[in-house]
């Protein structure tokens, strides 16, 4: 489904142009592979796709929330940093089974 065919889509994307602020998606495109690349590299496979998954949805749930649409990678990594210390720490918490 294109903009064009849902107007909810048309209308905030036109928002978003008028404000400066490229749709969520083109910032997907651009530094998506590097945030994943980053938690992958810092928490291992699994908890590094957990990592990628709630930085992109606390990501989407604030971009209208941006202020300077030029710092929007800067914006993002400062995100997935967050997102890696409290998985990590989460991690950290988790009891470790005992074998009696």
């Amino acid at each position: 489904m294109t903009d064009h065919d849902n107007p909810i889509a048309s209308t905030l994307s036109k928002r978003a142009r008028a404000r400066g602020v490229v749709p969520f998606e083109m910032v997907l495109e651009r530094h998506g592979q590097a945030v994943l690349r980053l938690c992958v590299a810092r928490l291992g496979p699994d908890r590094g796709e957990e990592a990628f998954q709630e930085t992109l949805i606390a990501a989407l749930r604030h971009y209208g929330e941006l202020r300077d649409p030029a710092a929007v990678g800067g914006w993002l990594f400062s995100i997935v940093r967050h997102k890696i210390v409290d998985i990590a720490r989460s991690r950290a918490n988790t009891a470790i089974p005992s074998d009696e």
